[in-house]
C-alpha cells in the first residue's frame, strides 16, 4: 500500500506518468485578451465593447472554404499520446472562427445568397504542440484568403502559447491550444474590422 501511494505521487511529477487523451476531441473555448479598460471583461461583452469603441459595424462573413492543408493529418507534434487529438482539428477550428464577435459568421452560401458580404478561405496549415518536461509549446497556423473585387489577398495567421506542463493532462493541452488559436482570432477580427468599415457588409436585421 506504501508503495502504490508513493508511486501515485511520483507521477503527479514525471512526465512519462501523465494522463493520454481520454477522447479523440478538442473542446474549442475562447481565451481573450485581459487588455481592456472596462473591468477587465474577459467575455464576448468584452469583444463587442472593444469594437463599439472603434466604431466597428457587424458584418456578414462567409467563409467559402475551410481546407485542411496539414503536411500530417494525424501527427500532433512530438508527443504520440496526444495523436487522437488531431482528427478533430477540423471542427476545433470551424468552432473556433464562430466565435469571431460582433460579426456574422456563416459557411452556407445557400441560405444568404443575396446578402452582401466579406468573403474568405481559411487554410489550416499547422496545428500542433511541442511536449516539454516543464512546458507545453502549443502552435497554430492558419492562412486566410480574402476575397474582395475580384481579387485575392491572402495572410497568414500565427499563434504561439507556452504554459507550464502540469501534469501533460488533456486540459493541458487543450488550454494551450486555445490560448495560441484566440491568439489568431484577435488577428483576423482586426483584418476582418477593417474591411467590414465597407457598409455593404453590415449585417441585416433579417439575420
Amino acid at each position: 500500500m506504501f508503495i502504490k501511494i508513493n508511486y501515485l505521487i511520483l507521477c503527479f511529477f514525471i512526465v512519462s506518468c501523465s494522463y493520454a487523451p481520454a477522447d479523440n476531441h478538442m473542446e474549442f473555448s475562447r481565451v481573450y485578451d485581459k487588455n481592456y479598460t472596462d473591468n477587465e471583461l474577459e467575455s464576448d461583452d468584452a469583444v463587442i465593447v472593444a469594437t463599439e469603441k472603434n466604431k466597428v459595424s457587424a458584418c456578414n462573413v462567409l467563409i467559402s472554404k475551410l481546407i485542411d492543408k496539414r503536411h500530417s493529418k494525424k501527427s500532433f507534434g512530438t508527443s504520440h499520446r496526444y495523436e487522437k487529438f488531431a482528427s478533430s482539428v477540423p471542427e476545433w477550428v470551424e468552432k473556433s472562427l464562430l466565435s469571431i464577435k460582433p460579426h456574422h459568421i456563416y459557411f452556407n452560401e445557400t441560405k444568404n445568397q443575396s446578402v452582401k458580404k466579406l468573403m474568405i478561405d481559411v487554410e489550416i496549415l499547422k496545428v500542433y504542440v511541442h511536449h516539454k518536461t516543464t512546458s507545453l509549446n502549443a502552435n497554430v497556423v492558419i492562412r486566410v484568403k480574402f476575397l474582395e473585387n475580384d481579387k485575392v489577398k491572402s495572410k497568414l495567421y500565427r499563434g504561439m502559447d507556452t504554459s507550464i506542463n502540469w501534469a501533460s493532462g488533456t486540459s493541458d493541452v487543450e488550454e494551450g491550444m486555445n490560448a495560441a488559436i484566440s491568439k489568431v482570432l484577435d488577428e483576423m477580427t482586426v483584418d476582418i474590422n477593417k474591411r467590414c468599415k465597407n457598409t455593404n457588409y453590415v449585417v441585416s436585421p433579417s439575420l
